[in-house]
């Protein structure tokens, strides 16, 4: 039974790596004002976040069914390690989507300066007629 329920904490454990690099990706993609990379990595993220979901399920009605005369030592810290990483993992993603959130921020600060600046452009050139000028 444990055995079983290793492989389901390993499963979950390397869905939390996956959604870690995809938060990274996230961040890089961000700097290189790349949005379709970011969307894309977004949207990832959310399909691993609800994986994790399903996964955490299965772990927790699995510890449930877990006879107490098979409870021991090693169970009991294979699930602190399990909680520890996640916890870590929680810990992580909370601080990188504060971080995600500021770089958005400031992205938006910087196109809404840019259009500004386009606009204005637009309109000091409106009314005039650069097709009658001549060389």
């Amino acid at each position: 039974m444990n055995n079983e329920l290793t492989q389901h904490l390993q499963a979950f454990t390397s869905l939390l790596d996956n959604t870690n690099r995809s938060t990274q990706r996230i961040i890089k993609s961000i700097e290189r004002e790349d949005w379709e990379a970011v969307e894309f990595c977004i949207l990832n993220r959310d399909r691993a976040i609800s994986l994790i979901e399903e996964k955490q399920a299965a772990i927790d009605t699995h510890i449930n069914g877990v006879d107490k005369n098979h409870i021991t030592p090693e169970f009991i810290a294979l699930i602190k390690a399990w909680a520890f990483d996640t916890e870590a993992w929680i810990k992580y993603t909370m601080k990188a989507d504060e971080n995600i959130l500021v770089s958005l921020e400031g992205s938006k600060k910087s196109i809404t300066i840019e259009i500004t600046k386009l606009f204005k452009s637009k309109q000091a050139f409106n009314g005039y007629d650069l097709s009658s000028t001549s060389p």
